[in-house]
């Protein structure tokens, strides 16, 4: 009888523990790259017209196009008459071939005036070399004469030479003086010439310059001429971008326009997207991107036509436009619209993971009690959520985790013991 109660009492004691190990599904933790996308609702509408306009005014030479009639992208709709604006684009070249030319010859000149001012230079060198030279030795010779001229003057006091020897001393003191006085003022007169030579030449070179540039302010002049000449002549003509039919023509040839006047209108029966965009999204958007249209959970390209420049006055949203590639959608039906913008690297776990008490996120993990027992235990882990993609959504403080319970997570608590089933 006690050899029954204590089997009965084991068999509860493994009971219970089995019991107590509860089984969850895991999944195992790494880094995946994803790419952010921008999320937006837009409604689809028909492209209706297109209104045709010259940058620039000017006088209308041929509208080849009649109300009615059918117009392909790329086909002409309107020209200028460009007369005035090719005589201009001719003088602008030979304004350009004159400048280019003058200025030509002005560099040559420069180059000579540069040669000419370091000979100049070299020149004035050596006349100060010379100088220099010939007053030493002068000095020199100087330095004895006049040693002489006091020696034969003293004895001449003395009456020890006659007057003729004192007189010979005294005039070749006097000679040797005034040349040595003379060099000296031809070395600071021919000096002063030959800086004033160096000077005129600086003043030629400076008046060369200041022409180079008056020459190549006319150079530029003629450049900006032809360009903004060019500009009028590619935009005298008006090119369909779309394909439908003309719906007005308001003008006839002859007839002056001003800059911005819808000169041909143009009907489409394409299909576009309208979707608001707030200002801080906007550096992710430009004319020409591709786009994920989603209609019905189909899914097709599209892209960005047309960019606003100013929000909408009471949305203060930018209106985007943006043209699917399957033109078959239901005027007027919902869509939503996903803009790529950066891949970025994190973690990337099931939403169905987290779980929020009184306000704070948090997920539950499995670690490894003992390696030698089946059996895990479940720790909760607090995180801060991100960014929503799919199903899932970024949490970046998940290193040295390699677990987390994804399933059966209403039955669990911390420090549970689990068991992982696949």
């Amino acid at each position: 009888m006690a050899i029954c109660l204590l089997l009965s009492g084991c068999a509860r004691e493994v009971m219970n523990m089995e019991q107590d190990i509860k089984s969850v599904k895991v999944e195992n933790i790494q880094k995946l790259n994803y790419t952010n996308t921008l999320k937006y609702s837009g409604y689809v509408s028909a492209e209706e017209v297109k209104r045709y306009s010259f940058e620039l005014g000017g006088k209308i030479l041929e509208i080849p196009v009649k109300e009615g009639e059918v117009v392909k992208e790329g086909d002409v709709l309107a020209k200028l008459d460009t007369t005035t604006v090719q005589m201009a684009i001719d003088n602008a070249n030979e304004n350009i071939e004159l400048a280019a030319n003058t200025i030509k010859q002005i560099d040559n000149g420069i180059e000579q005036l540069k040669i000419k001012l370091e000979s100049e230079k070299i020149n004035l060198s050596k006349i100060e070399n010379t100088y220099d030279s010939n007053i030493n030795k002068l000095e020199l010779k100087y330095k004895n004469v006049k040693d002489t001229y006091e020696r034969v003057k003293t004895l001449y006091g003395q009456q020890a030479v006659s007057k003729s020897d004192f007189e010979d001393a005294e005039y070749a003191f006097n000679t040797i003086k005034e040349e040595l006085e003379n060099t000296k003022a031809n070395k600071i007169k021919d000096l002063e010439l030959q800086n004033k030579s160096i000077n005129n030449v600086e003043k030629e070179l400076e008046a060369a310059y200041l022409k180079r540039e008056a020459a190549n302010i006319t150079l530029n002049q003629a450049q900006i001429s032809l360009e903004q000449n060019t500009k009028l002549l590619n935009d005298s003509t008006l090119t369909s971008s779309v394909e439908g039919y003309v719906l007005q023509t308001t003008v006839e040839a002859g007839e002056v326009v001003g800059a911005g006047t819808p000169v041909v209108i143009v009907k489409t029966g394409k299909q576009v997207i309208n979707i608001g965009v707030p200002v801080e999204d906007m550096e992710h958007l430009e004319e020409g991107k591709e786009v994920t249209v989603i209609f019905n959970e189909e899914m097709c390209k599209g892209t960005i036509s047309t960019v606003s420049l100013y929000p909408d006055e009471k949305t203060r949203t930018y209106n985007i436009e943006i043209i699917p590639q399957n033109q078959n959608l239901v005027l007027g039906s919902l869509v939503t619209v996903e803009i790529p913008t950066e891949n970025q690297e994190g973690y990337y776990i099931p939403i169905d993971a987290v779980t929020n008490i009184d306000g704070v996120d948090y997920i539950y993990i499995v670690e490894k009690q003992d390696n030698n027992e089946e059996y895990y235990i479940v720790k909760r882990k607090e995180v801060v959520l991100g960014k929503v993609y799919d199903e899932r959504v970024a949490v970046n403080n998940l290193d040295g985790v390699s677990y987390i319970i994804k399933e059966g997570i209403k039955d669990i608590k911390e420090n549970d013991k689990v068991l992982i089933v696949e």
